[in-house]
């Protein structure tokens, strides 16, 4: 913005009083007068909990319009934008003193109306018209925000979490890698189906759990973790949920077929697997908010993903692979389980209760150490019971990074600690190093 065109957008900004918010889309389109305070970088308004255009913002926070005038056409800024519901308007002392010391008048509703909630509205475009000295063309303002936009694909990338999706990979190699070694017959020719199978029902957790995440108020704008994308209003949250359906759907009839080709074994596994992705966070179950998030993720990325991988190839059942499936299972267990140490006061916040809040920081420390260490305790033991070739030993090489992660665990003191807040992408990085060399391992057993 520079010369003429700055001082008009300031100038409508700075004396304006009031903006004309336009939200929904279709049939639940609504426009509303409202006084706002704020500049080009965000304008902040207060609704009543029952408004209609906070209820369009829940539902469609990545688009809203508005406009801002004196009360007459020739000179007024149009824009649009992304809406962001902030919370109760009274958290924000400053803002609320802010709307007040700009729009007197609305001290009195603030006061007579309980739970007024306060929205930022993030410009990213505005469209500025200014005939006060004869017709000249409208301009079109970008904003700082507007700049930083990225495609809507990348956005669908991040909400989907690319990053996790190698733990179900890695989980179905290990079964796959058990099957090496099978004296009979092997399916695999199957494998690149379990594995887009599995993978789809993983994208389905992680954009349902999304999606109920922002819908129960786990996720907000000043709480850490979870891609913010909902919160920021970046993606439309139904369009995100109905997402993590139809990802479910693509893998449920991929398990049809499977279980067509195999057996009944396959549909129960599969199932199980549905069941526990959606209602990881989705209601009435909602395993997550109970404390059973740990024991989902476990039973999924463990028993399920690795047995039902190698039940596929094989068409057996082994126990011995059942085995296999707790060391992996252990540590993205162990992953989870840093995040929501991380988060017990967020989650306290959203009457959310996990593992390590019953817990509190000090003992939640324990049973990291449990989970990490666990897998390598586990994996000798099998070796020395000859139920793992001894190849498998090679995962000890990842044990320095193990002993690394569980000493800065220990040593965290706050929850705003730096070792704190990055645990669960040290322990995600020790889960990938430990899938690998462990699937690796098995397919040198083959070759040797």
């Amino acid at each position: 913005m520079s010369g003429k065109l700055d001082g008009t957008l300031k100038e409508l900004l700075d004396n304006s009083k009031t903006l004309t918010l336009a939200s929904g889309t279709g049939a639940e389109s609504w426009s509303a007068r409202m006084y706002f305070v704020g500049d080009e970088d965000a304008l902040w308004v207060a609704l009543k909990p029952e408004a209609r255009s906070l209820a369009n913002i829940r539902k469609h926070p990545e688009r809203v319009t508005f406009t801002i005038d004196r009360g007459t056409p020739d000179v007024f800024a149009q824009g649009e934008g992304r809406a962001i519901v902030w919370g109760p308007v009274d958290e924000y002392p400053d803002i609320k003193a802010a709307l007040v010391a700009k729009n007197p008048e609305m001290k009195a509703f603030l006061d007579a109306i309980p739970g007024v909630v306060l929205v930022k509205i993030v410009p990213e475009k505005f469209y500025v018209t200014d005939h006060r000295e004869g017709i000249s063309p409208r301009r079109e303002v970008v904003t700082e925000a507007g700049s930083k936009r990225l495609p809507q694909s990348k956005y669908w990338i991040q909400v989907m979490r690319f990053f996790s999706l190698s733990f179900t990979t890695l989980a179905g190699l290990i079964g796959a890698g058990f099957a090496l070694t099978f004296p009979g017959h092997v399916n695999w020719e199957l494998l690149p189906l379990v594995l887009v199978g599995a993978f789809l029902l993983h994208v389905g957790t992680n954009l349902t759990s999304e999606y109920f995440d922002f819908a129960h108020g786990v996720d907000r704008h000043d709480t850490f973790g979870g891609t913010k994308l909902l919160v920021e209003g970046y993606l439309p949250p139904r369009k995100v949920l109905w997402a993590g359906v139809a990802a479910f759907a693509a893998g449920s009839l991929i398990g049809f077929y499977l279980t067509i080709r195999i057996d009944w074994v396959i549909l129960l596994l599969g199932g199980i697997g549905v069941v526990a992705g959606y209602f990881y966070g989705g209601r009435p179950l909602g395993f997550k908010y109970r404390g059973l998030g740990e024991f989902m993720v476990f039973l999924t990325f463990g028993p399920l993903m690795v047995l039902g991988s190698y039940y596929v190839l094989t068409e057996h059942f082994s126990w011995n692979v059942l085995l296999a499936s707790v060391p992996i299972g252990l540590l993205i267990t162990a992953v989870l389980y840093a995040n929501n140490t991380r988060d017990i006061l967020n989650d306290a916040k959203a009457a959310v209760r996990t593992a390590p809040m019953s817990l509190g920081l000090e003992r939640a420390k324990v049973p990291y150490l449990f989970l990490v260490l666990g897998a390598y305790v586990v994996t000798v033991l099998a070796v020395l019971l000859g139920l793992f070739p001894p190849v498998t030993l090679a995962v000890l090489i990842t044990l320095p990074t193990a002993l690394k992660n569980v000493k800065l665990f220990r040593k965290i003191q706050a929850f705003n600690s730096p070792e704190l807040l990055t645990m669960d992408l040290r322990t995600a990085q020790l889960v990938t190093q430990f899938g690998v060399v462990f699937a690796l391992a098995l397919v040198v057993e083959k070759l040797i």
